[in-house]
């Protein structure tokens, strides 16, 4: 047997059975399926071959191990059985290349593979599956013609269409119990010995009787979801614009990677001539449904359950008034709410120093005032448009200002040259050629949640950060491929070294250098002040790509998603996000 999986997109294989009965997947450089998404933790499953089958356990990974869109712990694997390793899906392949290893695979004609996928891979009872047409792979031993997986999942797979039943199924996820959030019931998850059928597809009838329609001039639309990784989400379907596509291909505004989930399953949208959300079916293997009735073409309600396969979505309309109410306000100095009071703020200047370290220094009650120039200032500047006294910083009752020293190459903040300007968070002050970023932070006042009132996990990870062994590591992971900056993954370990990926459309960048201890200490003790990872329950809203923290020592680790909801709410989170975020953008300026 073979497991198949995809990365960088491109497909890859490895044998398991009585010559390799264990096969770990992972992050860590011993894992035999080893991957680079950070949402796969260091060992996130173990596949066990044994005479009666394979059989995958979770390893106690942050994102779960999921099959069928169900949180399993331990669970038995079946050939044509996916399972879903924090967002990496392996396929159980009963096809076997004897010497097979972990090699890319073959790419070939989509149109050619499609008019025989759906056959080799149907089968019924134990009948065997055809023999497939062989290829040469980089002149290795013949492997399988195969396209990308996600031609495999486009249909359900063989262990899924023995059921009879159209219930949903019970399910467990991560972050807050579904029973709250959908209709349908929720259980926890359970050590599975045979994978749970799929309903068999039923039969298209007409939609039942829609609900009085309400007035909905007024109203937005929300699509409310469980997401890969167990969390909360929600996409607003927007008036006059395309309808939005759910399914699992890129692309895709609701993207899921549940099997039974098409690569292209239906499209939402406003109907401009009645003002109405219509859900389109564009041709999915196993039906789209609103509430238990399924559909080709239907009108969508307040509350309605869409069900897409076995992934459901929520209907919400939502009057804009209370929308606008929650928009997120910047990061700002007018704080309407007492509890997110920062008292009289520090302000934290992130830059690179001499040795080309990623260096903080702030200033605040303690700290007043400091110099930039290249010669004995505070903050030395190489370079010959830089004065020897060239600017400064100055505290002043909670407000902080830069005044230019009558320097002959001038003082800019975020472009403008100045004389004396008062500085916002996210300000960029440039002297000579380099750029120092401005991060309002918290008081010094601020003390972080007492032990008593923090869960266990905080209070270990409390003792990790104020250790701050070697091998502590931070991953910072920030923004969107289509974003004009890229998609950032910050690694810091606490010896000092760190390393930055950021990937566009163009391609992938890696920088590798170190970090100041003073300003690792910044954001051990901010991580601290914030009680990582111990945060209240909030929400991803439409649209919305929030930056992930996760934090890795020994064999624990955690994770704490920096939502817009969550940085309104956690004073701290957000000087932590601002932080991370002023580092990320100056090691990438760089590349």
């Amino acid at each position: 047997m073979e497991l198949v999986w995809e990365e960088a997109e491109q497909e890859f294989s490895t044998e398991i059975g009585p010559t390799q009965p264990e096969v770990l997947l992972g992050r860590n450089p011993e894992c035999q399926i080893r991957v680079s998404r950070s949402s796969v933790s260091r060992k996130h499953a173990v596949f066990t071959w044994t005479p009666n089958g394979v059989v995958v356990t979770d390893q106690g990974s942050t994102a779960g191990t999921y099959i069928d869109g169900k949180k399993v712990s331990r669970a038995r694997v079946e050939p044509g059985t996916i399972v879903n390793c924090g967002g990496v899906m392996v396929l159980l392949d009963a096809a076997m290349d004897a010497q097979a290893a972990p090699t890319a695979r073959a790419k070939v004609d989509p149109a050619a593979f499609k008019e025989t996928a759906r056959d080799e891979h149907t089968f019924s009872g134990s009948s065997p599956r055809s023999a497939p047409p062989m290829t040469e792979v980089g002149g290795g031993k013949p492997k399988k013609n195969l396209d990308d997986l996600d031609a495999l999942f486009d249909g359900p797979s063989p262990s899924r269409r023995r059921g009879e039943s159209n219930d949903p199924p019970k399910r467990e996820r991560s972050g807050f119990e579904a029973g709250d959030f959908f209709s349908s019931n929720s259980g926890p998850a359970v050590l599975e010995e045979e994978p749970e059928p799929f309903a068999a597809p039923a039969p298209v009838v007409a939609a039942a009787p829609v609900k009085q329609a309400l007035a909905k001039a007024h109203l937005a639309f929300y699509l409310l979801y469980i997401d890969d990784d167990g969390n909360q989400a929600e996409v607003r379907v927007e008036r006059d614009r395309e309808p939005i596509l759910i399914g699992r291909r890129e692309g895709a505004a609701i993207k899921t990677s549940n099997a039974s989930v098409s690569g292209k399953h239906c499209t939402v949208g406003w109907d401009k001539d009645t003002d109405e959300v219509v859900v389109r079916d564009v041709g999915s293997s196993n039906g789209t449904f609103i509430n238990a009735e399924r559909i080709r073409r239907g009108t969508l309600n307040d509350n309605d359950i869409l069900r897409c396969g076995r992934f459901e979505i929520r209907c919400s309309f939502i009057e804009h008034k209370a929308i606008a109410a929650v928009e997120y306000e910047e990061w700002s100095d007018d704080w309407e709410e007492d509890e997110l009071d920062p008292g009289m703020p520090n302000f934290h200047i992130v830059y690179r120093d001499t040795r080309g370290q990623l260096a903080s220094i702030t200033l605040g009650e303690r700290e007043k005032r400091l110099a930039v120039g290249s010669k004995g200032c505070e903050i030395n500047i190489d370079g010959r448009d830089v004065e020897g006294e060239h600017c400064e910083f100055e505290w002043d009752d909670g407000v902080l200002i830069v005044k230019d020293l009558r320097s002959e190459t001038g003082t800019f903040v975020n472009d403008e040259q100045i004389e004396d300007e008062t500085l916002r968070n996210g300000d960029v002050v440039v002297v000579g050629r380099v750029t120092l970023r401005v991060v309002r932070g918290t008081s010094d006042d601020m003390e972080p949640p007492p032990p008593e009132s923090r869960s266990d996990k905080a209070n270990v990870w409390g003792r990790h950060l104020e250790n701050r062994d070697d091998d502590l590591e931070l991953l910072f992971v920030d923004g969107d491929l289509d974003d004009d900056e890229g998609k950032h993954e910050l690694s810091i370990w606490g010896n000092g070294e760190l390393r930055m990926e950021t990937t566009t459309a163009a391609g992938r960048k890696t920088h590798v250098g170190k970090i100041d201890r003073e300003m690792r200490k910044l954001i051990y003790d901010t991580c601290i002040k914030a009680g990582y990872p111990d945060m209240k329950t909030t929400k991803i809203r439409s649209g919305e790509t929030p930056a992930e923290l996760h934090m890795f020592q020994d064999r624990d680790e955690s994770k704490v998603i920096l939502s817009k909801k969550l940085t309104q709410r956690t004073i701290a989170y957000h000087e932590l996000l601002e932080i991370m975020r002023a580092s990320a953008s100056e090691l990438a300026q760089n590349f």
